[in-house]
């Protein structure tokens, strides 16, 4: 598979997340920017970055790990895939440009972000369709995500 993004097509690991546009991707936290990711839906982007070791997780809170089989793996990779626009060939959309401060690169993204609908639920929502996790109804902030998870090990 060459799921990585451009220049890392075939990186071993992969970091996906998703996000407001202006909030996440343009670092834009002016007073009406926060208030638009906050009450209104806004226009989503999803960040993948490639890595050949895995990052170190100093200071986090809690990490989660567990083993899939290949058949979850793939429903899993599938379901992020769809998180990404594609063109009318099914190949992604661009990227946009590089953003100081990311070494990943964001690209246009389905879905509306909204302080109901935002990352935390989004992780949640994915890991559900590929049977790893419970509903992503109701979740909003992080601490909520490890008690949706299925066999997960922290």
């Amino acid at each position: 598979w060459t799921l990585g993004p451009p220049g890392e097509e075939r990186v071993p690991l992969l970091e996906y997340a998703w996000g407001d546009r202006r909030f996440y991707m343009e670092s834009n936290h002016w007073p009406q920017s926060v208030y638009a990711t906050l009450i209104l839906p806004t226009e989503s982007v999803v960040y993948l970055d490639g890595r050949d070791a895995s990052p170190s997780f100093a200071g986090a809170r809690a990490v989660y790990t567990r083993s899939v089989d290949a058949a979850t793996l793939r429903a899993l990779l599938g379901e992020l895939e769809r998180t990404f626009r594609h063109a009318s060939d099914g190949s992604r959309v661009p990227p946009y440009s590089g953003h100081a401060g990311y070494a990943g690169r964001f690209f246009p993204a389905y879905g509306r972000y909204l302080w109901t609908r935002n990352c935390n639920w989004w992780t949640v929502e994915r890991l559900r369709a590929a049977g790893l996790a419970r509903s992503g109804a109701g979740v909003v902030f992080s601490g909520q995500v490890g008690g949706r998870l299925r066999e997960f090990r922290p």
